[in-house]
């Protein structure tokens, strides 16, 4: 609101006035602190005067000057303008309005005190007098981009999964594939052609019937190789409808892990007329998920409940996203009726020790560094050097709570035992005979459990080239020294969630010799052209909890922070590792009776084990990444507040979350999660 500003100008300008106290001015006084002309000020003060904020008496006759008397409490002002801003969805502005010079204290006081009580549970009445659950969740990071084939960070991603459907969907709790748009699936006895059957009366956001059509454009889309999940339909030849409800996809080589990858939240399914969509201005993205967006800024997205969403449907009506600057972290941990809080370990966390609370590992922070081009591309001895100067332990301990253990590579330990662990719910895959469509896979046995640790914790006979994951400044130093490193700066790209780890390192390299500047860059400009072209190091958390998917995407997705630092010769060595893996059998009873001949059968299996392990020899044997610690999040949960389960990316599914009472309990804080998944 313009006014206030222009009130709150006068009032700093003469801060030592009370209200109701009239003082003598000069229009040209009034202009000057008005940073206007004295027609702009006469103009200003008459809207003041309109609105009751002052009182104004204009000077008559040449020389005499006007009285002023202020009539609105400048406290009261500042707090109503600070407050539209965030109802507005401009968090920000809000914050810089109520810090300028002069504001009265209280109003910051107030304020943080409001806002903490505008987070949370809230109900209201919908137009058709229905009452109507709200939850306004703040969030520390932007939202950069919703069209699921380009979508890479943690939170993008996760409101893709709300707005979005897929063929087929995974449930991380039990590693379980389960019916999506497409009822069931099957696929040829050599896994060279899948066809999925959907559910009829599928509408999208705008009311629109699915058909096959809008899923075969969906994919042929991803098929161009353009956006980031291009790389989910690799080896695809075509995709087409033999039926208005069944979908065909053939491929040059088999792939049985088909069904998993369009789980993909970049498979998602648009209409097939998205292009047009896109081009509207404000478009919003259409889907078929159990959230529609109905608004978007900067600031502010606004999901409301599909009402005509074809699976089980949300249960809060609408979930609120305000955009807080992740500087500002602290500021949302107010007292609101029915927070979630996500503790990521940014900030003192204390508070809710006493709280129950879920945990669920994430991922790995770690260094990816750079083997296209700079000083690290063809210095080993550098590189080496800064894989053995970093101490994992120390680094866990000073960065506390969310900092779990050193890291073990593109894996979490609770993620060793279940790797191939994986349950298909309703896919009738070729041959199954089981009477319920549920097949359950053994686990890992101990011989290829051995061989799988062996790749991620010392060498082996199978990985001879795999280096000891530890500490060992002295080689580090010798490195160094047999490296010819002249003491230049290496330039340490990261985002703000990982300043205080990355001048941590900064100060450990500095120890043994190796200089660092450290630069702290948006979401959006990590994944440019040109600070990857500058970054001899980037500093991230690669978010790979869940299945095997998040590692495939890793090594294959072109937007992939490990994948667009790789030289050339490393990418080659993965492509056959990876199509090896994708037409070997997954360990999934029924699968297994598709008729395979038992010597083509032997030479292309490959468990997910061994390809992780050969992933990890690859990246930490040439020394082109430094794994550092495994993270975790953790969620306090309000006790009214149900349905909370963590994912893998650190958030909770918003259609699952339900109120089971409506007085205020114990009051809980804000959701402040510090996430991101550059996948």
């Amino acid at each position: 609101m313009r006014l206030a500003e222009e009130y709150v100008r006068l009032r700093s300008h003469w801060y030592e006035q009370g209200e109701q106290q009239a003082f003598h001015v000069t229009i040209a006084e009034l202009a000057a602190a008005l940073c206007c002309t004295t027609r702009n000020a006469r103009l200003i003060t008459a809207r003041l005067v309109e609105v009751g904020w002052i009182v104004f008496v204009s000077g008559r006759g040449r020389g005499n000057t006007s009285v002023l008397t202020f009539c609105q409490s400048w406290t009261q002002v500042a707090l109503d303008e600070a407050k539209e801003r965030v109802q507005r969805g401009d968090v920000a502005a809000a914050l810089a309005w109520i810090r300028q010079p002069h504001m009265p204290e209280q109003v910051e006081t107030t304020f943080m005190s409001w806002l903490g009580e505008y987070f949370g549970y809230t109900t209201g009445h919908s137009p058709q007098a229905e009452q109507s659950e709200t939850l306004r969740l703040p969030i520390y990071r932007p939202v950069v981009c919703l069209d699921p084939a380009d979508a890479v960070f943690a939170f993008d991603t996760q409101l893709v999964d709300q707005l979005y459907s897929r063929l087929v969907e995974y449930r991380a709790e039990d590693r379980t594939l389960l019916p999506g748009l497409a009822h069931d699936w099957e696929c040829n006895a050599n896994g060279t052609q899948w066809s999925f059957y959907l559910y009829k009366h599928i509408r999208f956001h705008d009311d629109r019937l699915l058909t096959a059509e809008d899923v075969v454009a969906s994919l042929q889309r991803l098929q161009t190789g353009q956006f980031a999940h291009s790389w989910l339909l690799d080896k695809v030849t075509a995709i087409h409808d033999s039926h208005p409800y069944t979908v065909v996809i053939t491929l040059r080589e088999p792939n049985y892990w088909l069904p998993l990858l369009l789980s993909h939240s970049g498979a998602s399914i648009v209409p097939q007329d998205i292009g047009q969509h896109s081009q509207k201005e404000h478009a919003l993205p259409i889907g078929t998920g159990a959230y529609r967006l109905i608004e978007r800024t900067v600031g502010r997205c606004v999901l409301e409940r599909f009402d005509r969403y074809y699976g089980t449907g949300a249960l809060i009506d609408r979930i609120e996203i305000l955009i807080v600057p992740e500087q500002e972290a602290a500021v949302a941990l107010g007292s609101g009726h029915g927070m979630l809080t996500i503790l990521t370990g940014e900030w003192d966390t204390t508070a809710f020790d006493h709280l129950p609370r879920q945990n669920v590992q994430t991922g790995v922070s770690m260094l990816i560094l750079n083997r296209r081009q700079g000083i690290l591309a063809k210095n080993e001895a550098l590189r080496q050097a800064l894989y053995y100067g970093v101490d994992r332990e120390a680094l866990v301990a000073a960065m506390g709570n969310t900092y779990t253990a050193p890291a073990r590579g593109l894996i979490l330990m609770n993620e060793t035992l279940k790797v191939n662990n994986m349950r298909w719910i309703a896919p009738d895959i070729t041959l199954n005979e089981s009477p319920q469509g549920i097949a359950d896979t053994p686990t890992v046995d101990e011989a290829e459990l051995d061989t799988h640790h062996s790749a991620f914790s010392h060498p082996s006979s199978e990985h001879p080239s795999t280096p000891c994951m530890e500490y060992d400044p002295q080689r580090a130093i010798q490195q160094l020294q047999q490296s010819a490193y002249a003491g230049d700066e290496l330039q340490l790209y990261t985002f703000q969630r990982h300043e205080q780890a990355a001048y941590w390192l900064r100060e450990a390299y500095r120890r043994i010799g190796i200089c660092i500047a450290v630069h702290i860059v948006s979401w959006s400009d990590m994944m440019s052209e040109a600070i990857l072209a500058q970054a001899d190091i980037i500093l991230f958390e690669a978010v790979i909890g869940g299945e095997l998917h998040r590692q495939l995407e890793y090594m294959h997705s072109n937007r992939s922070l490990i994948r667009r630092m790789l030289p050339q010769e490393l990418l080659t060595e993965v492509q056959p590792l990876t199509h090896q893996l994708l037409r070997s059998l997954p360990a999934v009873e029924g699968i297994r009776q598709v008729q395979l001949d038992r010597a083509e059968q032997e030479v292309t299996a490959l468990s997910a084990s061994t390809w992780l392990g050969s992933i990890h020899a690859l990246l930490q044997g040439t020394y082109s990444a430094v794994f550092l610690a495994e993270r975790s999040a953790g969620v306090v949960v309000p006790s009214f507040l149900r349905g909370v389960h963590m994912n893998e990316r650190g958030w909770v599914d918003f259609s699952r979350l339900y109120v089971v009472a409506t007085e205020k309990p114990d009051k809980s804080n804000g959701l402040a999660n510090e996430d991101e998944n550059p996948s």
